[in-house]
């Protein structure tokens, strides 16, 4: 799941990835749990905010609609364990789809145990990494993961290898 098209990390329209494509997720039925759900599967705390009829701009008609009827009970640690109508199969218009806003991680506090993804642990807190890096270390500006649809190059994500490198793995280059 990703958040896209918002002003912060924190917020933007929902994504979710199926069968290695980006798709929207519908507003039908959309709520708090279900943010609650997206926001904690991302490690970003907890929803403040949720968001209908594609407030997030740059919707595309282009894109698929994989979620649609989605009925989270909160427990759940991914919105595709959540209840929902099959995987594509959709009653939406692009005018519909669904966002939410996070709380973020509290970085003003000790970390109990680790840091989440995006952030690492500095003099006991956890500080937020780059925004590129999925996770980053021993500093917040070197990467040591990437987002999907990134490669990881020395210690920068990038969308394609430089001049000089080649890609060596799925994930680096």
């Amino acid at each position: 799941v990703r958040l896209s098209s918002g002003k912060t990390k924190f917020e933007g329209r929902v994504e979710v990835l199926h069968k290695g494509k980006w798709g929207y997720v519908c507003d039908d039925y959309w709520n708090l749990i279900n943010g609650d759900v997206v926001c904690k599967q991302l490690n970003y705390g907890r929803a403040n905010a949720i968001f209908f009829r594609s407030y997030f701009p740059n919707v595309s008609s282009s894109t698929v609609f994989w979620l649609d009827n989605v009925r989270c009970r909160g427990n759940e640690t991914k919105i595709g364990n959540c209840s929902h109508s099959p995987y594509g199969s959709h009653n939406c218009y692009y005018s519909e789809t669904a966002g939410v806003q996070c709380t973020g991680p509290d970085a003003s506090r000790r970390c109990i145990d680790r840091c989440p993804a995006g952030f690492i642990q500095t003099s006991h807190r956890c500080t937020e990494c780059n925004p590129q890096c999925k996770t980053c270390g021993p500093t917040a500006d070197k990467c040591t993961s990437c987002p999907d649809g990134f490669l990881k190059q020395a210690t920068a994500c990038v969308l394609g290898c430089s001049s000089g490198y080649y890609n060596n793995s799925a994930t680096e280059c």
